[in-house]
């Protein structure tokens, strides 16, 4: 098992699994561990610091949230916190342009781990349906 802040991460169902949930933050940490040329070296991993950070809060807030109400709506509260919420972090050190494609990167990412997987179905989620309509 693996321990995120105090909670122990342990759930049944795939959705729900640690494996999950760390490969989703690793996945989003990816976008960050270039060293952005628009900041210094410490504004940078003061960056990266930060993203890892929030998307720990926006991951265990999600672990929560699946008790309280729909698989669908936890998981597009979840890509939109880790993308527009998280992704605010990416300013410190990059342009537009490459927070753009970041949060499309990250995006895929997620929609390969849980919808193109069958875990979720996300037809009524904006940030999904503003994805696929780009």
């Amino acid at each position: 098992m693996i321990e995120a802040g105090m909670k122990m991460c342990s759930v049944g169902s795939p959705i729900l699994s640690c494996s999950n949930v760390v490969l989703v933050i690793l996945v989003l940490s990816l976008g960050t561990c270039t060293h952005a040329t628009n900041c210094t070296l410490q504004q940078n991993n003061q960056m990266q610091t930060r993203f890892t950070e929030c998307t720990g809060k926006v991951t265990m807030a999600y672990q929560e949230s699946l008790d309280e109400g729909t698989k669908e709506g936890a998981t597009c509260t979840l890509f939109t916190s880790l993308i527009n919420d998280c992704g605010k972090v990416w300013e410190i050190c990059h342009s537009q342009e490459d927070i753009s494609k970041m949060k499309d990167m990250q995006l895929e990412a997620l929609l390969g781990q849980y919808v193109d997987s069958g875990i979720v179905r996300l037809e009524d989620c904006p940030i999904v349906n503003e994805y696929w309509a780009a």
